[in-house]
């Protein structure tokens, strides 16, 4: 849900006393916006930029919980719980507007309709989370990836002539499994099960998505649809 749903409804008085209460910050790529064990003192408007919300194994493996582009908030857990359980990290260079745990606070008791557009943004992120679980549970890798592919498709997607969607960011096949919980091979071997089935294509580096037929997969119980190959029709050989 963008940042711009909590003003939804706030008079120009009201949204300037929202902006008045920010305070705007700048991240360098790979910089650690938050860490896992830090206190949640802060909601992040994201303005400029991309981040990941991740988790490390003790082994350093990562896994990616979701990432964010600009336009969406961030770190809105932070009245509920004692310390970060993820950490934050800008995957390019990031401009945010920073309202405090104080300053909420201070809004949420000011301007009331803030408050309720607060609670949806809760709601929302709630009932994701939800299906996401649901999903990561009862799904296999080739629908977990679907799934995936489609969220990002929905978030940044450009559609092109053809009736496809592009993504115009690369995404490897590792940062895919972090995100989806799987190695980075099993990624590349349902890639190109999914390219050879018609469900994606490529353009350079980039990914080309067929969003309906990949929603019809998610619909099938059955694996992804393979194209139809030529029957070769055997002769038998007359021995003479």
């Amino acid at each position: 849900m963008p940042w711009s749903t909590l003003l939804e409804g706030l008079s120009p008085a009201e949204q300037a006393e929202v902006a008045r209460r920010c305070a705007e910050r700048v991240y360098r790529k790979g910089q650690v916006i938050f860490a896992v064990g830090d206190a949640p003192d802060a909601l992040y408007l994201l303005r400029e930029g991309w981040v990941k919300l991740r988790l490390l194994s003790r082994e350093g493996r990562e896994s990616i919980v979701q990432m964010f582009r600009p336009g969406d908030v961030f770190g809105e857990i932070l009245l509920a719980v004692p310390e970060r359980a993820f950490e934050a990290v800008a995957l390019d260079r990031v401009g945010a507007a920073v309202l405090s745990r104080s300053q909420l606070l201070a809004l949420l008791q000011s301007v009331p309709l803030f408050g309720m557009n607060f609670i949806r943004l809760l709601s929302a992120r709630l009932a994701e989370a939800r299906q996401d679980l649901a999903a990561f549970g009862h799904a296999g890798a080739a629908r977990r990836l679907a799934r995936a592919l489609l969220r990002l498709g929905e978030q940044e997607g450009e559609a092109t002539p053809d009736g496809r969607v592009r993504l115009p960011r690369p995404v490897t096949h590792e940062t895919l499994g972090n995100l989806i919980g799987t190695s980075r091979e099993t990624v590349s071997m349902q890639m190109r099960r999914f390219a050879r089935a018609g469900l994606l294509g490529y353009a350079g580096r980039h990914l080309l998505l067929r969003t309906e037929r990949l929603r019809s997969f998610l619909a099938s119980p059955s694996r992804p649809p393979q194209r139809s190959q030529p029957r070769l029709r055997r002769e038998r050989s007359r021995v003479l």
